[in-house]
């Protein structure tokens, strides 16, 4: 079956489950009133002096204990309710990301880091992005796991080993399905959530190392409690006073410490405090890739598997969160209740603490790779590339489309880059796909090295460092203009030329070099800058306007020029654009041609 039919089949399914389970909990909703109905009039007739009142009251109490099933019941079908329309939602968003309807995608909650080499240029994350597209890695640590492949390439041994899980993953509907219902039940976990647990679980204990401590925790409950009793009975009176002045003081010297961890420890219901729940939902299947088998049977080895080991860690934050009930001054004056919870949390440190990162990090590598395994089940037609580090040092792309954009409306075209000393130049009117193309050749690099699909038919590249510059910004408030942002760029990436080596050369994709200065000088600069990565490790494609960038003898030699084009149109669209690349320069423009259609000025 297609991509498309298996996710609306399935939503169909969760769908006429939801309304299965919704007619249940009517039912038993009903047998709810009924059995409370039954439950009043049995009690109240037990009550009276009538013949029937011993009968009354064995119904009544039938009626209660039925009253009590039926709520459990009730309770279950709606989490069934829960469970089924989630499923139908995440289907549905599957549906939507395959035709790239962003207002159906949900969007993870991330930015472009500051003065990334590629980031920000290729939308790789943020909205409408590379990361909003693949969208599966639902948990914290998958998503902070996928944007980390996403922005730094593997090397080629890790890149197979993630294509191989990937390929399987892909085809298992149900693994990946269980895995985003239960981490989109479980809500959303904030980075700092995770960093503040962690680190608590990797510091060292300090409560277990006070002895002296410990023990007045366990013996001034039973002296106050004697105390007290002694009291009563009239033996030794006020004899407590003494014994919970002591357990005052002794909670006085660790109070401070002991809320600092709970604080820290304060993660509520939801998120972090179900991951116990997901990884013990996703470790109960088993594969045959490599990575994911590893990854997995890591989180059921041990004595205690991670999914006991966190729920009896969250068990205890539940307890300590009990320092919010009315009672519990008093209850943690007699019998040093906070004392005792501390006392078990760092038990738990002491077992599990150096763990739980190790934990968090495979269910980050699952998820990563289930978002992966998503995008190459949602494109069948989309091949794993070739990765190398030695040899033939091209980019070789058949039928390259752009991940991005709708499958219906993508133009692929074939493009080579390389080798070293030679460039792709790419002209062409406004429009036409130029930048396109960079973003396109760009974010099918991103994916290859994060060991996805990408979307061509065949692609063969070597490890590359890559580099951009097409989204220029000035800076005002840093007194930034825009020809100086560009060439800030341009140093990155001719800084990167310099360091790279034959075993990973430079992939520059550079649109319109340095805007914003007289046609004169950008000239001049541009053929310096290019070059300069000609002479280096370096493969690349650069966009121009400027049709004579190329007419220097040295540079037409080694430059591949290719070009788009537009053809006139009708009234309703004067322009039509292919986006066909085609060998050689472009032979027309149609900046004059745009300016009167947006009624500035009739042409010459």
């Amino acid at each position: 079956m297609n991509p498309h039919g298996a996710y609306r089949e399935r939503a169909e399914q969760a769908g006429a489950e939801v309304r299965r389970w919704r007619e249940a909990a009517d039912r038993i909703a009903t047998g709810r009133l009924l059995t409370f109905l039954a439950f009043v009039a049995g009690w109240v007739v037990s009550r009276t002096a009538l013949p029937l009142a011993g009968l009354a009251l064995l119904v009544a109490v039938g009626a209660a204990a039925g009253f009590v099933r039926l709520l459990l019941r009730h309770s279950h079908a709606r989490r069934k309710i829960v469970w089924h329309e989630t499923v139908e939602a995440l289907n549905r968003e599957s549906e939507a990301r395959i035709e790239r309807d962003w207002d159906g995608i949900r969007e993870p909650h991330s930015e472009p880091p500051e003065a990334h080499a590629f980031a920000d240029d290729l939308d790789v994350l943020g909205r409408h992005s590379l990361l909003h597209l693949i969208g599966g890695a639902s948990t914290r640590p998958g998503l902070e796991t996928l944007s980390a492949w996403l922005l730094h390439p593997a090397d080629p041994e890790e890149i197979e080993s993630r294509q191989a899980a990937i390929r399987e993953l892909a085809a298992d509907l149900d693994f990946r399905e269980e895995l985003w219902v239960r981490s989109t039940l479980a809500g959303p976990v904030s980075a700092s959530e995770v960093e503040s647990l962690v680190q608590w679980a990797e510091e060292p204990t300090w409560l277990l190392e006070r002895t002296p401590t410990r023990l007045a925790g366990r013996l001034l409950p039973l002296f106050t409690v004697a105390t007290v009793l002694s009291h009563v009975f009239g033996l030794i009176p006020y004899l407590w006073v003494l014994t919970l002045s002591a357990s005052a003081w002794v909670n006085r010297g660790v109070s401070q410490a002991i809320l600092k961890d709970f604080v820290r420890l304060s993660i509520g219901e939801r998120g972090l405090h179900r991951y116990g729940e997901i990884i013990g939902g996703i470790s109960r299947y088993h594969f045959e890739a490599p990575r994911i088998r590893t990854l997995l049977e890591g989180l059921r080895a041990g004595t205690i598997a991670p999914p006991e080991a966190l729920d009896r860690l969250f068990r205890w934050v539940d307890v300590a969160e009990s320092r919010r009930n009315f009672f519990h001054p008093l209850l943690n004056l007699v019998f040093h209740w906070d004392l005792r919870v501390m006392q078990g949390l760092e038990r738990w440190k002491e077992r599990h603490g150096a763990e739980l990162r190790g934990w968090l990090r495979t269910l980050g590598e699952v998820d990563a790779l289930t978002g992966l395994a998503a995008l190459a089940h949602a494109h069948p037609e989309w091949c794993f590339p070739s990765v190398r580090t030695r040899g033939d040092s091209r980019l070789i792309i058949e039928s390259l489309g752009h991940p991005l954009l709708p499958p219906r409306s993508c133009v692929h075209n074939d493009v080579e880059l390389g080798p070293p000393g030679t460039f792709l130049l790419v002209t062409g009117s406004n429009m036409s796909g130029k930048s396109t193309l960079l973003r396109a050749i760009g974010l099918n690099v991103v994916l290859a090295g994060a060991g996805g699909p990408v979307s061509a038919a065949s692609m063969r590249m070597p490890l590359v460092d890559l580099r951009t510059s097409m989204r220029v910004r000035d800076a005002l408030d840093e007194g930034v203009s825009y020809f100086m942002a560009g060439l800030r760029r341009l140093k990155g990436v001719v800084d990167a030329a310099d360091a790279a080596t034959d075993g990973r050369p430079v992939l520059y994709l550079l649109d319109e070099i340095l805007q914003g200065t007289n046609t004169a000088e950008r000239q001049i600069a541009a053929r310096r800058v290019i070059r300069h990565l000609l002479e280096r490790p370096a493969i690349g494609a650069v966009t121009t306007h400027d049709l004579t960038l190329a007419d220097t003898e040295d540079l037409a030699e080694r430059s591949r020029p290719v070009h788009f084009r537009d053809t006139p149109g009708t009234a309703e669209e004067p322009l039509i654009f292919d986006y066909l690349l085609r060998p050689g320069i472009a032979t027309s423009t149609n900046a004059l041609k745009l300016v009167e259609l947006m009624g500035l000025g009739e042409a010459d």
